[in-house]
């Protein structure tokens, strides 16, 4: 639609971008057994939406960042799928080269939503 080339396997990127729905799918569910209403939930998630963003290195660079803000953001998944998209739009990577991300990627969904399921408690509101 834009023009633009993938240099690598789009199955590759098609399966990285599931792993971080998912993570952000869990830590949505993480964020509603939180919250007592859905406006609580609303806010929850604005909460984390901008730090996310801003520490991902999408807007600006991880290196530029000081050092405790670098620190935080290997608990930010959005990182590790801006790693893996980089890698393989832009340089065509094998999964040999990006597996570090994906496997942390991987890590935080599998976590995120255990965590998510531990909290949830059936009731019968």
């Amino acid at each position: 639609l834009f023009g633009i080339s993938i240099r690598g396997s789009v199955t590759q990127l098609y399966l990285s971008g599931i792993l971080f729905i998912a993570a952000m799918l869990g830590l949505g569910m993480v964020l509603s057994t939180m919250a007592k209403t859905q406006m609580q939930a609303m806010q929850l998630s604005f909460l984390f939406l901008l730090p996310s963003v801003f520490l991902s290195g999408y807007v600006f660079p991880i290196d530029g960042m000081p050092v405790f803000f670098q620190y935080l953001t290997y608990i930010i998944p959005a990182k590790y799928f801006i790693l893996v998209i980089r890698g393989v739009v832009l340089r065509g990577a094998p999964l040999t080269e990006i597996w570090e991300p994906v496997a942390w990627l991987g890590f935080y969904t599998v976590l995120i939503i255990g965590i998510a399921v531990a909290r949830f408690k059936k009731t019968n509101d």
